[in-house]
């Protein structure tokens, strides 16, 4: 029988090696492809061949076991964010205005050390092994096709299961929420159209952005007025965008935003309350309003019984901990679409460090994390499918 603790601390050198090439070389949604390329590289060495989607970056190999039972998918995301990396480190972004700011160099890597182990595992492993690499997560996309595909496949899937590093919670820690894990996303886009001139007369113009600034103001203040204080829901508004030089008002301008929701009432509520906030603005000035559906996602929900069997592999994991903490993120992600298709659970592996100084926030230029933990994390999606 193979240790799977001494098999996962054995690699642990070149998941960490992996990590820090993806790292250094990250690439936006839909561009995954030498990341892929890498991946699929480092898969067949083991015997294990992947199937790339048409017309995707996204990828699954499938790795059958010796002895009867269901299909497992254990699932990673492989893109990068359009951000320039701050500080210096031998494994900074070598591509400016590009980094991995919220540890999917770090899925990757974890996701290849599994399968590695999985790999020397065959005799034990009970069913099929499914490891689905996800291209373009940070725009919403890359689930639906792997699900698609895999339906086509006629595996009796029995579990569907991810990983994901959190900076927040300390290392060495593992966050398995039952039920609401992560919340639900609504991403829309409000472009105002008025008349452009020169910046001297305002007058003689319908300055599309004195009013724009004005909307992403009231539409951040929304919750606060219309959500009970002892329940969570957000308005953000992360990209404006208008204007060419600092003398001309534009014709447009525009800003992107979301609405982070637990539950789906709120997101109606805050939905209305944005269309009426932002036509009534396009009116009181005298633009034009056009709002554009960006995204759609449910919130995270972990099955039950999927918990447990996760719980259980976590405790056979040493060094690794359950976290105290049973609050879910207001963060989201589209493994809620395998986790509506599969019974399924989404985890959270702590990898932040005061000590090492790694505390910053996901999708921010410093984001780092304690590389020490991507060896438990190896192990505990070993312990999964296995």
């Amino acid at each position: 029988m193979i240790d799977i603790t001494e098999r996962a601390a054995s690699i642990e050198g070149d998941v960490i090696a992996w990590r820090r090439r993806f790292h250094s070389n990250p690439e936006l949604s839909r561009r995954e492809t030498a990341t892929g390329e890498a991946v699929r590289a480092e898969l067949l060495k083991r015997g294990i061949i992947s199937e790339r989607i048409r017309g995707s970056e996204s990828f699954f190999a499938l790795l059958k076991g010796a002895k009867p039972g269901p299909a497992k998918i254990l699932r990673a995301d492989m893109d990068a964010l359009p951000i320039t990396e701050s500080g210096e480190r031998e494994y900074k972004s070598r591509r400016d205005g590009v980094m991995h700011a919220c540890g999917h160099d770090a899925h990757t890597a974890m996701l290849m050390g599994a399968a590695a182990v999985l790999s020397e595992c065959r005799d034990e492993l009970r069913g099929t092994a499914v490891f689905c690499f996800q291209s373009a997560e940070e725009v919403n996309e890359g689930a639906a096709e792997l699900i698609n595909v895999l339906k086509e496949r006629d595996l009796d899937i029995a579990l569907a299961a991810g990983l994901h590093i959190w900076s927040q919670i300390p290392a060495g820690e593992i966050k398995i929420l039952e039920g609401l894990a992560m919340a639900g996303l609504y991403a829309f886009r409000i472009t105002l159209t008025g008349s452009g001139g020169h910046g001297s007369r305002p007058d003689r113009s319908i300055d599309p952005i004195k009013p724009l600034c004005e909307l992403a103001l009231k539409l951040s203040a929304l919750p606060a007025s219309l959500i009970s204080p002892l329940e969570t829901a957000v308005v953000h508004i992360c990209h404006i965008e208008g204007g060419t030089a600092p003398n001309v008002f534009p014709d447009s301008a525009y800003l992107e935003g979301g609405i982070r929701f637990y539950r789906p009432e709120h997101r109606e509520v805050l939905l209305d309350a944005i269309h009426k906030a932002a036509r009534a603005l396009s009116d009181q000035w005298g633009l034009k309003v056009k709002i554009e559906d960006l995204a759609a996602l449910h919130p995270v929900n972990n099955d039950k019984g999927a918990v447990s069997l996760a719980r259980d592999a976590a405790a056979r994991v040493p060094g690794l901990e359950l976290s105290a903490s049973s609050a879910p993120l207001l963060a989201s992600d589209n493994m809620s679409l395998f986790l509506e298709k599969y019974p399924g659970v989404y985890a959270f592996l702590g990898c932040g460090n005061a000590d090492k100084g790694i505390t910053a926030e996901h999708h921010n230029s410093w984001f780092d994390i304690d590389e020490s933990v991507m060896r438990l994390g190896v192990e505990y999606l070993c312990r999964l499918a296995i």
